[in-house]
């Protein structure tokens, strides 16, 4: 059977999900500079079956570093918990160099944002549950909490909660904790003023939500 995939498999490919994907092709020259387009670009800019980032070789590269990086790559995500791109990248591409070689690092091409986030399961639903509104409080007592779930109301733990408000003289609020083990983040809130407190709560999936607080 033929084996060989290019740019004609590509753009015969249909992305149906609301998803788009991280691609990492540990083959030869599948992002060579010296080619229009090559894979690498095709897939980047192809509205079919596009992806959001591509990992690949710029020129023929070697088999057995080939296969380490995939493994190494895997690993990084999967097992380690290295979902920041570049981070995976650096991982997978030192342990390679510690069990068959380098050179393969000076052959990869990364096209996207280094430091994306890489989703490792579908979207979760966050329910976040702040208070309907704040108070004007200055000092030590200011505490308020923001309730995350998920969306049949089990607590999540160890989601970032971010909360700001802007002041006249610059951030008048401007911090951040994780859930805990029922799923809720208690902040210290010095909103000196009347206006809005802005939240976004964050997993390290990367599901995210944002809202807003009045203050009065």
């Amino acid at each position: 059977a033929n084996e060989s995939f290019d740019s004609t498999d590509v753009t015969g490919l249909l992305n149906v999900m609301p998803r788009i994907p991280v691609l990492w092709a540990f083959a030869c020259s599948n992002a060579a500079l010296d080619v229009e387009d090559s894979i690498a670009e095709i897939w980047m800019k192809s509205t079919s079956s596009r992806a959001v980032s591509y990992y690949g070789a710029t020129v023929p590269s070697y088999t057995d570093q080939n296969h380490e990086l995939d493994r190494q790559m895997f690993k990084a995500v999967y097992d380690l918990g290295l979902t920041t791109q570049s981070h995976a990248i650096q991982y997978a591409e030192d342990q390679m160099g510690l069990i068959v070689g380098s050179s393969n690092a000076w052959m990869y091409l990364l096209l996207g944002d280094p430091d994306m986030q890489i989703r490792r399961r579908n979207d979760l639903t966050m329910r976040v549950t702040p208070p309907d509104y704040a108070f004007p409080c200055k000092g030590p007592n200011c505490w308020f909490n923001i309730g995350v779930t998920d969306k049949f109301g089990n607590p999540l733990p160890g989601v970032r909660v971010a909360v700001w408000k802007g002041g006249k003289l610059g951030d008048e609020v401007w911090t951040n904790r994780y859930t805990d083990k029922s799923g809720i983040a208690s902040l210290l809130i010095n909103a000196e003023t009347p206006g809005t407190l802005y939240y976004s709560v964050k997993d390290d999936l990367g599901n995210t939500a944002v809202g807003k607080i009045p203050v009065k």
